[in-house]
């Protein structure tokens, strides 16, 4: 069975936001344009569609850890605040921008309450994220298969001939062996030219 952790994290995230936009009780915020998701942060996101993006990494936080409060998600969405000559310090998230795009999903059904005051998915948002994961999965499936189908015998390199390796390669650079001249037939030709004595 495909689950969320089969599906690497951004593909996941980005598809389940797409289909979270759709959604007409998952609006952003007006201030969203112009709010920071934290004072760690210089700037507020630059993303268009961020708030979707956030919600979908939400879900999949609470896939993977089955309960969370707001307290440790803005412990997760934070970050180290530069400040100066001193040494940079930690800061949680804001809490706003995740208190209100949980309250966003609880209105959609995809999040529900706890007693202790956490989160948690429900059926319909474990559905969902299970299908998307399948989907992903199967188009991923069928990518391959369209690769390894265009592949044909006529695409692979011909394979070289036997007896075209190194050894042969030497073999042709090898250079003819010297002839070695007979030391006897020297000897002769050297008896030869010695003159002999004159008479008196």
């Amino acid at each position: 069975m495909v689950s969320v952790y089969d599906i690497p994290s951004n593909q996941l995230i980005e598809e389940v936001a797409s289909q979270l936009k759709q959604d007409p009780k998952l609006k952003m915020p007006i201030w969203a344009n112009f709010a920071k998701t934290g004072v760690h942060k210089e700037r507020p996101p630059v993303q268009e569609n961020w708030w979707w993006i956030r919600q979908a990494a939400l879900l999949r936080t609470l896939y993977k850890e089955k309960r969370i409060g707001v307290s440790k998600l803005r412990a997760k969405y934070g970050g180290k605040r530069r400040r100066g000559h001193r040494p940079p310090k930690f800061f949680k998230g804001s809490g706003s921008v995740i208190r209100k795009a949980l309250q966003q999903l609880e209105e959609a059904g995809l999040v529900q309450k706890t007693k202790d005051d956490g989160r948690e998915l429900t059926s319909k948002g474990l559905y969902l994220l299970n299908q998307t994961a399948k989907k992903l999965k199967n188009e991923s499936g069928r990518d391959k298969k369209e690769k390894v189908g265009g592949t044909t015998k006529q695409d692979k390199p011909a394979a070289k001939p036997r007896g075209t390796g190194k050894a042969t390669a030497r073999a042709t650079k090898e250079k003819p062996a010297k002839q070695v001249p007979d030391k006897g037939s020297n000897r002769k030709a050297g008896k030869s030219k010695v003159s002999s004595p004159k008479s008196s």
